[in-house]
């Protein structure tokens, strides 16, 4: 989501904002070198031209920095050359997504110190890669289950309730619907809404009773 909305040019930066008249000067706070579009501060600006430059081979620099903003996209997130225990695509997401957040917490006061960018940015990127191929199956890890879930008939004399964040529905054993119920109960945690959910139905219950 974040990387669609880079393409689509739709991130709040001081330029934007500057037109929107809710700030004084489009001027990148970081630097001062320069108004802060989005390619300048995920791109050219010296806070992260110096990442850049230390994870970016050198023969590959003056083309990662003379691109568009599109074709800067494209290029980076359509490579998966292999690069630091993961594909150089998930590291370039990594380190845009990472400035985004750092410029975001240094514009609202949010200050924190990283000691070391480059090895934040590559064992994020490794983390997310391992991630990935376990959910794949891939290096020996086991992929997903598909399980199939179905309605199983109560036994004799018992009626069953069916309770999740969709639906709560009372049934006997031929199948039948016998009632059900929604329920507004406002913002909390999905183990309250499901207690929630049981607690109702077998007010239900009593009242067929």
């Amino acid at each position: 989501m974040f990387l669609w909305l880079v393409g689509n040019q739709a991130l709040m930066t001081d330029v934007e904002r500057f037109w929107r008249h809710l700030c004084i000067t489009e001027v990148c706070q970081v630097c001062k070198g320069g108004s802060e579009t989005i390619l300048h501060m995920l791109q050219n600006c010296p806070a992260m031209a110096g990442l850049w430059n230390r994870i970016i081979p050198r023969r590959r620099r003056r083309l990662f920095f003379e691109q568009s903003l599109i074709e800067w996209l494209y290029s980076n997130l359509g490579d998966d050359r292999e690069t630091y225990e993961s594909v150089w695509s998930t590291v370039f997401t990594m380190a845009v997504w990472w400035a985004w957040k750092w410029r975001c917490d240094n514009e609202f006061d949010k200050r924190g110190k990283c000691r070391d960018r480059t090895r934040l940015i590559k064992e994020a990127a490794k983390e997310v890669t391992l991630a990935t191929n376990k959910m794949n199956g891939r290096s020996g890890s086991v992929g997903s289950i598909d399980i199939l879930v179905g309605w199983n008939v109560p036994s004799e004399g018992w009626l069953k309730l069916n309770t999740d964040g969709a639906s709560r529905v009372l049934r006997d054993r031929e199948g039948e619907w016998l009632g059900g119920f929604s329920l507004n109960i406002g913002r909390c945690t999905a183990p309250v809404a499901e207690l929630w959910g049981v607690y109702y139905g077998l007010f239900l219950l009593g009242r067929r009773k």
